[in-house]
Order: structure tokens, then sequence, then C-alpha cells
């Protein structure tokens, strides 16, 4: 009867109220995990994270059959590495090109999505890439959900997009791709100081 609604309503609503505040609870949980984090990785100038995985290979789909007006935006969508990173206990999405990684030419990418799909990205479950530049002829398989070591480093600004609220203070690398290498012979001497600065620890002070 009327009762048992105006129960069962009561009931929902206390529900709600209940899942909003946890999600609250979780979100600054998240956020002083966030925080916590971002502050070693700044002090510590980068640190070496397992069991990492890559949930999602991003590949912007640029169809033929587009017109010039949709094409600019497929064209500013790069290829994207979606890593979850159990440690931060959250996704980052980072291009190929912030990697210094490039997909390597001629490979066949198997669809993963149904066919007639229209979506702007293809996901994928695996690519081949190699280090940007041709430095290094060495191949690498990156696959999806498979562990592996990550390498959390200090960002600067908002350069990437990354998925959730989080506050967005380190970006991931992977260890065995080298840094990019500066096109000018000023550059680096540029890029030397701040590293150094980050990785010397702060003189003890003894009381």
């Amino acid at each position: 009867g009327m009762d048992e609604s105006a129960f069962y309503e009561g009931l929902v609503t206390a529900v709600k109220t209940c899942n909003a505040k946890k999600r609250d609870a979780q979100d600054a949980h998240l956020d002083s995990v966030q925080l916590a984090l971002s502050d070693y990785v700044h002090r510590s100038g980068g640190i070496d994270v397992e069991n990492a995985v890559i949930t999602r290979i991003l590949l912007p789909r640029i169809d033929a059959k587009e017109s010039r007006e949709q094409r600019p935006k497929a064209r500013n969508f790069k290829v994207a590495l979606e890593f979850y990173v159990p440690l931060a206990q959250c996704s980052r999405s980072v291009s190929l090109e912030s990697l210094n990684l490039e997909m390597v030419p001629g490979q066949a990418l198997p669809d993963e999505l149904p066919q007639g799909v229209e979506e702007p990205v293809r996901i994928l479950q695996k690519l081949l890439v190699r280090v940007r530049g041709g430095s290094c002829e060495k191949e690498e398989l990156l696959q999806a959900l498979q562990p592996m070591t990550v390498r959390l480093v200090s960002s600067s600004g908002n350069t990437e997009a990354s998925e959730g609220a989080a506050p967005r203070h380190w970006t991931v690398r992977l260890p065995w791709v080298p840094p990019p290498s500066p096109k000018s012979a000023l550059e680096p001497l540029l890029a030397e100081k701040p590293a150094k600065r980050l990785l010397r620890a702060p003189p003890v002070e003894s009381n």
C-alpha cells in the first residue's frame, strides 16, 4: 500500500545518499593517493612500477570517405596507449609520440570492433612499435592486458588527456625507451640542468 511505497522511496533515497557519500570518500582517498604519489615521483625524479597494464591501444580511424571538415579532427587524435597503474589506482592515456615511439609501418592491424560500428577510433589488442627517429631498429610488441613495468615521471601541464578527475601531476613512460634526442646542440644543455636538480637528494639536516 501507500506506506510500502513511501518506505521504498525513502530507502532508495537513503541508498543514493549513502552511495554518493561513499563515492565522495573514495574520490577524496584517490585524490590523496594521487597527491602523495605525485609528490614522491617529483622528489625521486621518476619511479619504476611493476604490474601496470595497457588496457587499450587506441588508433585513430581515418576514413577516405570522410569529408574535409571531419578530417582535421581525426588527425589531431594520435595513436595512444591507455595504461592502468594499480599503485595509483587509475588510468592514464599517453600518446605514442609522448612515449618517443612510433608504429612499425606495414603491419597488419586487425580490427577488434565488429564491422559497421562508426567509431572514431579502433581498439587494438597489440601493436608493433619502435623508437622514433630510427636510431634503434629494435621492434617491440605491445600487448593489451600483459603486466609490464612502467616509469612514472613528473609531467608538466595538461598536455595529454587523462581519465577521471585525478590531479594530473605524473605521467607514464616506458623504461626501455630512450628520451627523444634534442633537435639542436643547445637544447641538451637546457634540458639536463632541471633533471639533475630533481635527482639530487636534499641535504639531511642533523639536529
